[in-house]
């Protein structure tokens, strides 16, 4: 089976077919117990397990929990598992069709909790006289975990209108306040002057890693190649190739690095396109039914940040080349965006 080309739906269907069902055992009578098919919450269950990598779970009675190594060897390795949990953490926020909803939820895929980081999802409930729509916390349970706690965080659950409105009303200041904007512009710039040292000390940092690793790489090739022939060199090709994965990854995260860094040195926020883009946008909500809004929405806003006292957002503005001459003027720059944030009051 191709796992990573199969959604979970099919990759449920498809197992029944190769002869994998869930809880199948042989009883000590030589009988076949069990043998049901996955659900799809059980398959998430599953593949969400640790024991995957051979690690046992310990939950003390005090709630602590602890890891150790398991006596079964573990059967996918640490950076499968992490691409796995990665892959999973997308699926279940990500946008469902259209003919699935009652309601569109235009909003899904920007909003984010902040005081715990998590995407949150539309969901409805059901009141003594109507149903309720929200952007809540996604209620997933885990058969394997016997920690079912409801999420911490203070706000819970966000009414879906109330929120789409004030972020259309957030927006409409923006444009009503000037003041307001230039505020705004400025604590992006703040943050921007503040973040370059951090880029450019990680970019250091990624250099360094690339070095060690490609070190690293070049002794293991030079291992093998003096291994006596009796001796498999099976596990040194295991290690080249995770190294190699990993150098990879290091090349094209400096690569982002390096592009962000050059954002940060060069550009600086465009304010009339900004207001233009945002004045665009506002029409645009307004002349499109709710199910159509979503992209609308996505085109400005990068991000919705739920916070006890606060709404934070993060839009993408339009971008111009710093001044570099002597008249003081900048210079017109590329369609790229940048993104900054702001704050208003919930």
């Amino acid at each position: 089976m191709k796992w990573h080309r199969t959604k979970i739906p099919q990759t449920r269907n498809s197992l029944p077919e190769n002869g994998i069902y869930n809880k199948k055992y042989t009883n000590k009578h030589g009988l076949e117990k069990g043998g049901k098919p996955f659900s799809i919450g059980s398959l998430l269950s599953f593949l969400s397990n640790r024991h995957l990598l051979g690690i046992r779970i310990i939950r003390q009675k005090d709630g602590t929990v602890t890891e150790a190594k398991a006596s079964w060897p573990g059967i996918i390795d640490e950076m499968t598992f992490a691409r796995t949990q990665e892959r999973l953490a997308k699926n279940k926020n990500r946008a469902k069709p259209e003919d699935w909803k009652t309601y569109s939820f235009p909003l899904t895929e920007l909003v984010q909790c902040g005081e715990c980081g998590k995407p949150r999802g539309g969901k409805s409930g059901t009141g003594q006289n109507r149903k309720h729509l929200y952007y809540g916390h996604p209620q997933i349970k885990n058969p394997f975990s016997r920690d079912h706690k409801p999420h911490a965080c203070k706000v819970k659950n966000v009414l879906a209108l109330r929120l789409e409105d004030l972020v259309t009303k957030s927006l409409q200041k923006l444009l009503d306040d000037p003041n307001l904007l230039n505020e705004w512009i400025e604590i992006y710039q703040r943050k921007a002057e503040s973040e370059l040292p951090q880029v450019q000390s990680e970019q250091k940092r990624l250099d360094q890693e690339q070095l060690t690793t490609t070190k690293r790489i070049s002794n293991l090739v030079q291992r093998v190649a003096d291994l006596p022939p009796e001796i498999p060199a099976d596990a040194f090709y295991e290690q080249i190739k995770q190294l190699n994965q990993k150098l990879g990854e290091l090349k094209a995260a400096k690569e982002n690095l390096k592009t962000k860094s050059l954002d940060l040195e060069s550009q600086a926020i465009d304010k009339e396109g900004l207001k233009f883009k945002i004045r665009r946008t506002l029409a645009n909500l307004a002349d499109a039914p709710k199910d159509q809004q979503k992209p609308i929405f996505r085109n400005l806003v990068k991000f919705i940040e739920i916070n006890p006292t606060k709404l934070k957002l993060g839009l993408y503005a339009p971008t111009q080349l710093k001044a570099t001459g002597t008249d003081g003027q900048p210079t017109s720059g590329s369609q790229d965006f940048s993104n900054f944030s702001e704050i208003s009051e919930r």
